[in-house]
């Protein structure tokens, strides 16, 4: 079982450091398996659900949806995920938000704390790298054909 989990994970990191994520990418596109944009937009939900990841807002009609804020390390994020059908191949979007989950006081003044977009940049342990680790590891749960990167 570890043999297959050690392998599992050394693959999808090849698979991952072989497409060459360019640095500022915020979007992971994943062509689903699935037949149906009903199909995949139900399967991620059960499969967010499946993970603990609370769900925020639906909306059944776009096949859209946004998860709570979740915590992860030293963050809260939050993922927009939506289902999409072009030329016939259904399309799995995501993107997402991350924050610092606290706000800053400088005297008199309160900073408050603000959601950012998640983008492929920040160096290990950073809380850009941590929001990115983590949106890249939900979308790689989400059963697919191909995964492929974008700046949008």
């Amino acid at each position: 079982m570890k043999l297959a989990t050690t392998l599992f994970l050394l693959l999808f990191t090849l698979v991952t450091i072989g497409q060459n994520i360019p640095k500022g990418t915020n979007t992971i596109i994943l062509q689903s398996k699935d037949t149906s944009r009903a199909e995949a937009f139900n399967n991620i939900c059960e499969l967010l659900l499946d993970n603990n990841i609370e769900i925020a807002q639906t909306n059944k009609d776009l096949y859209y949806l946004t998860t709570a804020p979740t915590e992860c390390k030293s963050i809260v994020a939050k993922l927009t995920i939506r289902v999409q059908e072009k030329s016939g191949k259904i399309n799995i979007v995501v993107a997402g938000k991350y924050a610092m989950g606290m706000d800053m006081d400088l005297g008199a003044v309160t900073i408050k704390d603000s959601f950012s977009n998640i983008t492929s940049s920040g160096m290990k342990g950073s809380p850009a790298r941590q929001a990115w680790d983590y949106m890249n590891t939900i979308a790689a749960k989400i059963p697919n054909r191909s995964v492929s990167y974008e700046i949008k």
